[in-house]
């Protein structure tokens, strides 16, 4: 009997995972779950934002394939991880905080019980919801609020202590924090800032960027390399707090006895800028920052694993990986542009690297820019792209008619001239053209009219 469970990190970046070579010691519970696991080295989102990227991973297929993008949901043929187990007699649950990742959506069907944590306490009388609320402003105060992981954790040892141990479980976590507001809980925001210089450090600016990174895209800040460090310690701060939270679920399994025949994936919907190429948060881009996410699988039981994997994979290898060690392969048919990552002998990864942005103006920038000097400024973000990249190259088509091709194999992406690697580019851009779908459809699973508490939301992490 294995159990699976589903980790994802919001808006976090590779490099800044200390498994994956970076200078801080941002992730010592996921390094040691890394020590029992695989690290894949060279993983990759299919979609720059939250919803696309969600959706690669719980169906295995990529963006213009799965349909969730703009203000699409996920339509109703298409399967995801829990409905697929929830067939094959796994209990299944979810604990999301964001409502990109809910309903909104249409990624809590399959679940036996699903949370939409950020909407706080589900039931209970006026008092009890009082006291709540008087809480989180209090923790607030203190500095030791979050945006949801400590009641995520809570949620879920509830819920798997009071399952019936005779059938194997699914659970999905989704943890919010690293995604902007930035505002890591005490001991770990004053840990990260102590060693960045202060001297040129605007709190006004760092306020704005990190309630809403997108408002570099509105003003001109001006930002100093103190205030991005600044930024970068916020952000650091966030995920070491969600590392933490990742090994207080590590424990429990452990205590409980869990933890050796249950898969656990712990991976990211996409990255985020800090000013690289002039950007910032995640929207517009196709550059590595956004795009190269961790992927770190401890596999149940006996497997025995590569500690690394240096081969490209990608969010869709998701799904064949969960229904491999699930034993569901063969069983059912079961689309999937993924591969399954269960060690082999034989594992296929992918040639390419394939990455899609729909053409979307943030409704923040929209809003912001409106009637002001930066209005025109906004038509990039209204240019559709795709990108494919092999070990050396990356090919970026864009729907106004620009074609870039980029050397990757240094730290900074450096733009090339397409004459001067003719053949690569003609490859690279065959090969896309194969796969590009069609991203301008909005077609007809748009979703359901917003209430207050998700229009509250999306303005919270900067949608709306």
């Amino acid at each position: 009997m294995i159990n699976v469970i589903l980790i994802s990190l919001d808006t976090v970046r590779a490099d800044h995972l200390s498994c994956y070579g970076y200078g801080k010691r941002t992730t010592p519970n996921i390094d040691a779950l890394a020590e029992d696991g695989t690290v894949f080295l060279q993983n990759y989102s299919t979609g720059v934002w939250t919803p696309p990227g969600h959706a690669s991973m719980l169906t295995g297929l990529y963006v213009s394939e799965h349909g969730v993008y703009g203000t699409r949901r996920l339509a109703e043929g298409v399967p995801t991880i829990a409905e697929v187990l929830k067939r094959h007699g796994y209990r299944t649950a979810g604990f999301v905080n964001n409502s990109q990742v809910g309903a909104l959506v249409g990624f809590d069907r399959g679940h036996d019980r699903f949370v939409e944590v950020w909407r706080g306490l589900e039931n209970g009388s006026i008092i009890e919801r009082a006291m709540s609320s008087l809480l989180r402003l209090t923790k607030g105060a203190l500095g030791q609020k979050d945006m949801g992981a400590a009641r995520t954790n809570r949620e879920f040892t509830d819920w798997v202590g009071a399952l019936d141990c005779k059938k194997p479980f699914y659970a999905f976590l989704h943890y919010a924090e690293p995604h902007n507001p930035l505002k890591p809980p005490q001991p770990f925001r004053s840990k990260h800032l102590k060693d960045v210089p202060s001297k040129n450090v605007d709190m006004t600016k760092i306020k704005k960027v990190a309630n809403n990174p997108l408002i570099c895209f509105i003003e001109d800040l001006g930002l100093t390399s103190e205030e991005v460090a600044y930024l970068v310690a916020l952000y650091d701060g966030e995920i070491e707090y969600t590392d933490s939270k990742v090994g207080e679920v590590i424990s429990f399994l452990k205590g409980k006895g869990l933890y050796d025949d249950t898969m656990i994936i712990i991976t990211a919907d996409h990255g985020e800028h800090f000013g690289e190429y002039g950007l910032w948060s995640h929207c517009s881009s196709l550059y590595r920052e956004v795009l190269k996410i961790p992927l770190v699988i401890k596999f149940p039981g006996k497997i025995t694993a590569s500690k690394v994997v240096d081969g490209y994979t990608q969010l869709v290898d998701i799904f064949p990986t969960v229904m491999e060690i699930a034993g569901i392969s063969g069983k059912e048919e079961l689309k999937t542009s993924g591969t399954s990552l269960v060690p082999n002998g034989h594992n296929k990864y992918h040639e390419y690297v394939f990455a899609e942005w729909e053409g979307r103006v943030p409704s923040f920038i929209q809003d912001a820019a409106r009637g002001s000097a930066k209005e025109a400024d906004i038509e990039r973000f209204k240019i559709q792209m795709a990108a494919i990249q092999d070990k050396r190259n990356k090919y970026v088509w864009k729907s106004n008619g620009i074609e870039e091709l980029y050397n990757i194999l240094n730290s900074r992406e450096e733009l090339r001239p397409i004459e001067t690697a003719k053949a690569a580019a003609d490859r690279l851009r065959n090969e896309l053209m194969k796969r590009k779908g069609n991203l301008g459809d909005e077609g007809s699973n748009n979703r359901q009219k917003l209430d207050r508490e998700v229009e509250k939301n999306l303005k919270d992490l900067g949608y709306l």
